[in-house]
């Protein structure tokens, strides 16, 4: 639920942080001081919130505490009829002639509230080195990296349905 709302909050047009503005979105690149402050306390949050509570008198009973993978299984198994989903996972039923979703399936960018913009939900992964890691482990974490995005691996993604990489 959480995931959501952090990507519904940038389609309604606010990002989590109080970054500035600019014409294209918002500046992620010089952030200090203020705009390191988390936006959970503003009207597009209380707007999000307000928007998934009207939605969840249509979803599955259990849907507050769905995973990804589990609301994109059940759009997979034909138990909803559209699903937040993430593109990583469209494998599930993109694939799966069983599936009632199988070349049954349309895709659209989240919902924009009044202040935002379409935001479209492309899965994929995005592989990183934390800053704080210790010395001893630089070496093997990017021997990791490099294996899980290397052409070889990308190919084995791919062989076997997945379709995004890192």
């Amino acid at each position: 639920m959480g995931h959501s709302f952090l990507y519904m909050k940038g389609a309604f047009g606010q990002p989590i942080l109080n970054l500035c503005k600019t014409d294209s979105g918002f500046d992620a690149e010089d952030v200090t001081g203020e705009q390191f402050r988390p936006m959970f306390c503003s009207t597009i949050a209380s707007d999000v919130v307000e928007y998934f509570k009207e939605l969840v008198q249509y979803s599955p009973r259990n849907i507050l505490s769905m995973s990804w993978y589990e609301r994109t299984r059940s759009y997979a198994d034909g138990n909803v009829g559209i699903a937040f989903a993430a593109t990583l996972l469209a494998p599930m039923f993109e694939l799966d002639k069983k599936s009632p979703a199988f070349q049954n399936t349309e895709y659209l960018p989240f919902p924009k509230g009044p202040r935002g913009r379409p935001i479209a939900h492309v899965g994929g992964y995005a592989l990183s080195i934390p800053s704080n890691i210790s010395g001893d482990r630089l070496d093997s974490t990017w021997t990791a990296l490099t294996a899980l995005s290397s052409p070889e691996t990308i190919k084995l993604y791919m062989e076997n349905g997945s379709l995004a990489s890192p």
